[in-house]
């Protein structure tokens, strides 16, 4: 089988497809992954093949004034995505559509991210699965990932999903549809086709059950697989950072991935020093502004986590899906600053398992409000043995194998379905 990846948002969208496609390639079947240029050297270190998607996002529309103001004012991506201009999401939209055309076309299997749905109604859909790191399956037990966690019970919680794909269909069906008569075809309507969509076919869901358990109103079609983690050989640090980890308490560290540019750097970087300093530790800095930094802080433009994490005495991160994942399979506590899209989801998760205090929210982050987080992750035994059990849960997962299992016996049903 030959398999294409579409993979259109940051580093953290790209990571999963790539241990994926190491599976699927282990098995005999023939991979390429299509993104963003800034993906490529991941891509291909691991050895598949890499598309070049003209104009895929790769992260940078953080570094964009009006997207970084529009975070800074709330964690909404639809605010975040509104903030672009009109042309830009219009050639966003385009590439996209072009882009499912180009991987239909090379593949008999399409798997998409999340970034990709909003366009898969509006282009041709080719034999496609779909994954998300968010649960994005309507269901009565909780709210969509995005909408507030309210005590209204069963029927707002299914009711948030049918508002949340309406207002992302809003917004991007006029850039769909100025597609759709460039190429001949009729205009979509104002109903939202992305119900329709999303349920045509299996939706895998490459995280923890243990971390969130699948409802009991899920279809049969949707699959909790265990998290994606590679399976590789890990990449030792420099000498620098490996001596400065060596030559004393194990380290806080800090890393805000591709949100840093929405950071105040300095400031951020003063609390984070603040913070460490209070808690008694010394603080590993990945990323972040390449100020002068006081003694007691070491900083490194990217690492290796499952080689730092494990050292850490506690994680200072964004919530990422990604980073989130790591830390929970490295076993120490972490401490949580949500900033945009799904970083809260992932935030509350991460507080209600237990391995982390309260979220403190990227818009109201004090250094009262932070020094006391990092204290309680870094001197609560609680958070600390919780971190530990949950991390010999999630490691024990074969999440991987199971969704090569998915993908290859869905395929064997109905792989002649268009």
């Amino acid at each position: 089988m030959r398999v294409s990846f579409l993979s259109l948002g940051s580093r953290g969208d790209v990571q999963p497809f790539v241990t994926l496609g190491t599976g699927l390639r282990r098995r005999g079947h023939e991979v390429s992954i299509a993104s963003a240029e800034t993906a490529r050297s991941l891509v291909e270190r691991s050895g598949l093949r890499f598309e070049s998607v003209t104009g895929g996002m790769g992260g940078e529309a953080f570094e964009e004034p009006r997207v970084i103001d529009a975070v800074r004012r709330s964690a909404s991506p639809l605010r975040a995505a509104r903030a672009m201009s009109e042309r830009a999401r219009d050639e966003a939209v385009a590439q996209m559509l072009a882009a499912v055309e180009a991987a239909g076309g090379r593949g008999d299997l399409v798997i998409t991210s999340p970034t990709v749905d909003p366009v898969l109604a509006g282009g041709p859909r080719p034999r496609w699965c779909a994954t998300s790191w968010t649960p994005a399956t309507p269901t009565s037990a909780f709210p969509v990932w995005r909408a507030p966690e309210l005590p209204l019970g069963r029927w707002y919680n299914r009711l948030s999903y049918v508002v949340a794909r309406q207002t992302e269909w809003r917004m991007f069906r006029p850039a769909v549809n100025r597609y759709r008569a460039a190429q001949g075809r009729r205009a979509l309507g104002r109903l939202s086709p992305l119900y329709r969509v999303s349920a045509e076919r299996p939706c895998l869901y490459p995280f923890s059950p243990h971390v969130v358990p699948p409802p009991a109103d899920w279809p049969r079609h949707c699959h909790v697989t265990g998290y994606w983690f590679p399976d590789r050989t890990v990449t030792p640090p420099g000498e620098g950072l490996r001596a400065f980890v060596a030559d004393g308490p194990a380290p806080v560290v800090a890393t805000f991935g591709s949100t840093w540019p929405v950071h105040p750097g300095r400031r951020t970087v003063g609390l984070l020093v603040g913070a460490a300093r209070r808690a008694g530790r010394p603080l590993v800095l990945v990323g972040g502004p390449r100020d002068e930094l006081p003694d007691g802080v070491f900083r490194v433009e990217e690492a290796d986590y499952d080689w730092l994490f494990p050292r850490a005495c506690a994680v200072v991160h964004h919530a990422g899906y990604g980073t989130a994942a790591a830390v929970l399979r490295a076993g120490v506590p972490q401490v949580t600053v949500p900033t945009v899209a799904d970083n809260p989801f992932w935030a509350r998760r991460m507080a209600a398992i237990g391995v982390s205090p309260r979220p403190l929210p990227f818009t109201a982050l004090t250094a009262e409000a932070l020094s006391g987080a990092l204290a309680a992750a870094v001197h609560d035994p609680r958070f600390r043995d919780r971190a530990a059990r949950t991390a010999e849960l999630v490691r024990a997962e074969r999440g991987v194998e199971t969704a090569c299992d998915v993908i290859e016996e869905w395929w064997a049903r109905h792989g002649d379905l268009r």
